[in-house]
This record gives C-alpha cells, sequence and structure tokens, in this order.
C-alpha cells in the first residue's frame, strides 16, 4: 500500500513528538519539523519529490531525514519510529500519534495524571484541563476542539 504525503510526513512528526515526549535531542526534534514544514511549505507531493531528485533541495531536509522518508515511501513503515514506539506505554504513545499537540505538552498532562484519550476526555469536560500547570491556553483549545 502506497502511502500519501501527509501519511508520510505524519511519520516523522510522530517520530519527533515520540523523541519530545521521551525528553529527546530536542535539535533532532527541531529538523524533524523543520523539514516536515518545509516540504508542505513547497506544496509538491513528497513522492513527486522523492522520484525527482527534488526532495533533497527542500530547505531542512539532510542526508538522515532523506533516508528516513525514502525508507518510509519504499517500505511503508520506518523502523526508527517502532523502536521508540517499544520505549512507550501503547496508551501514551496513542495520545501522541492522535492530539494535535507536542510531546511535550503531552508529558505534561501524563505528569499531572492524565495518560489516556479517556482521561482526557474526562479533565477536558470537567474543566480540569484549564487547572493543569504550564499546559497553556492555545493547547487547551486545540484538545477541545480535538473532542468536538
Amino acid at each position: 500500500m502506497e502511502l500519501n504525503s501527509e501519511e508520510i510526513l505524519k511519520k516523522i512528526l510522530t517520530l519527533a513528538n515520540f523523541l519530545e515526549f521521551l525528553e529527546e535531542n530536542r535539535f533532532k526534534i527541531i529538523s524533524y519539523r523543520r523539514a516536515v514544514r518545509s516540504i508542505r511549505e513547497s506544496g509538491k507531493d513528497v513522492m513527486e519529490l522523492y522520484r525527482s531528485g527534488e526532495l533533497k533541495k527542500i530547505a531542512g531536509v539532510g542526508d538522515a531525514i532523506f533516508k528516513k522518508i525514502a525508507e518510509i515511501i519504499e517500505t511503508g513503515n520506518l523502523r526508527k519510529l517502532d523502536e521508540v514506539r517499544k520505549n512507550i506505554p501503547e496508551n501514551i504513545s496513542e495520545m501522541l500519534e492522535k492530539l494535535p499537540v507536542s510531546g511535550k505538552k503531552v508529558r505534561c498532562l501524563v505528569n499531572n495524571g492524565i495518560d489516556s484519550i479517556d482521561k482526557l476526555r474526562d479533565a477536558v469536560s470537567s474543566g480540569r484541563l484549564e487547572e493543569i500547570p504550564d499546559f497553556g491556553k492555545k493547547s487547551a483549545e486545540k484538545i477541545k476542539k480535538f473532542f468536538s
């Protein structure tokens, strides 16, 4: 099954979120996000960029990120993402993959006892989300919109 451009980029962003949750090298995380943003801003399809040899010319797409995107395109999978996923409980992995907030924000939720999407839904409906220190209004709004 061939992945579309957004599915490919989502895998790179999910890797960034997982690494951020685990408090890994922030420069790698920033690089992954910058590359995805640049690819999206190009307005071109990732597959098209890859096949034409233009992908490496996109700002922020160096050898390491190029190889990860190539692996996703060629196999539909990303080994590094699978390796990192093993270090994160399934309920938190689901949060990192689905929620429209960063790994840092998910860590903030988990540190405040909200370690599943169901618990987050309860926190939103009870108003508890707004009481979480360092969570912020913007993030809270994104979460509320996610559930609406």
